[in-house]
């Protein structure tokens, strides 16, 4: 199977980045595009007045009426870039729609109505056979993007998994507020981040995470493709997937992965969470204890009793997939 192509929710495929295996078991489908070796070249499809423009393969839609965009970009500084995306429906392809910006991106266009950006996710409501991706950059200059990945809605396994009775990461605690006041209470995913990256990017601040990552559409610091592209600038592989089980996140920290999930709750639904509720919240996954009980580094504690905190699997795992199992996968080359 080409590393790019959808893999089949229901059979156990080897999950690829460029040539090596990652995780082998039951995965929902999602899509690593193809970059022509990884380099974009204005001059190899077109330039038009506006900037350069290239377009991805066709991805086929495996399931469901979402999907979200990830990307991957090198450190040094480079045009701005825009994503767009367009959809196929029964033969015919709709016009396209901004899902994503990187840098000073090119003015934006009208969307196409086929496709809606719900700030970190793309959907649609009528039932699309393919997608295609447009990365456009005002100024049509060379430019580099290190890779894309499209993922779409997670389908539960139908095998179970074979794990350890317990495992832990070790990854170093950091709390939100002991960032910049001004930001501190809005940075949960930045210093997620940061966590992930601090054995090999010891230096690496928030602030820093959260500067790369900010969303000026939205005015948040938690875009999930935006942090996975802060993540890539320092040396990480990053993309965003949705996964089916808390089983699919423990067998990718087994793997060596480190895992950033989204939970949403209220009325103090998570026992032992330092806050009561959140619309949106972001946990670096650690492992899990003998219960099953998922260990997580949370960042809204202002001290250690976030360092490695328990979180009650049947809570954390329902929170988590009503938030749509959202997770910023980072892993090292």
């Amino acid at each position: 199977m080409d590393p790019w192509q959808i893999a089949s929710p229901s059979e156990t495929v080897r999950v690829k980045l460029r040539d090596e295996v990652a995780v082998e078991h039951t995965i929902a489908g999602w899509a690593l595009i193809p970059t022509r070796q990884e380099t974009f070249d204005p001059a190899w499809r077109e330039v038009r007045p506006a900037g350069a423009v290239w377009e991805s393969q066709r991805v086929p839609v495996p399931h469901g009426n979402e999907a979200i965009l990830s990307w991957n970009v090198p450190p040094e500084v480079q045009p701005g870039l825009a994503f767009e995306m367009s959809g196929q429906v029964r033969g015919r392809w709709s016009g396209w729609t901004r899902v994503g910006e990187w840098g000073e991106a090119p003015a934006p266009g009208v969307d196409d109505p086929l496709l809606r950006r719900e700030v970190d996710t793309v959907v649609w409501d009528a039932h699309v056979d393919e997608l295609r991706v447009r990365v456009r950059t005002a100024t049509g200059e060379h430019l580099k993007l290190d890779r894309l990945v499209l993922a779409f809605p997670a389908a539960a396994p139908k095998e179970s998994i074979a794990l350890p009775t317990t495992f832990n990461q070790e990854l170093p605690f950091r709390s939100q507020r002991t960032e910049d006041e001004s930001i501190g209470d809005r940075i949960c995913g930045a210093t997620c981040v940061a966590m992930a990256l601090a054995p090999r990017v010891p230096n690496v601040t928030a602030e820093a995470i959260a500067k790369a990552a900010y969303d000026p559409v939205h005015d948040i610091y938690g875009n999930w493709a935006r942090l996975a592209a802060a993540a890539s600038q320092h040396g990480a592989v990053a993309w965003v997937q949705r996964l089916a089980s808390l089983d699919d996140v423990f067998a990718r920290l087994v793997a060596g992965y480190h895992i950033i999930c989204s939970v949403a709750f209220e009325n103090g639904k998570l026992t032992g969470a330092p806050v009561q509720n959140t619309s949106g919240h972001l946990v670096l996954i650690r492992g899990w204890n003998k219960k099953g009980d998922v260990v997580c580094n949370d960042p809204a504690f202002t001290d250690s009793r976030g360092d490695g905190v328990v979180y009650r699997r049947s809570e954390f795992e329902r929170l988590w997939l009503t938030h749509g199992g959202a997770a910023i996968i980072l892993r090292w080359e």
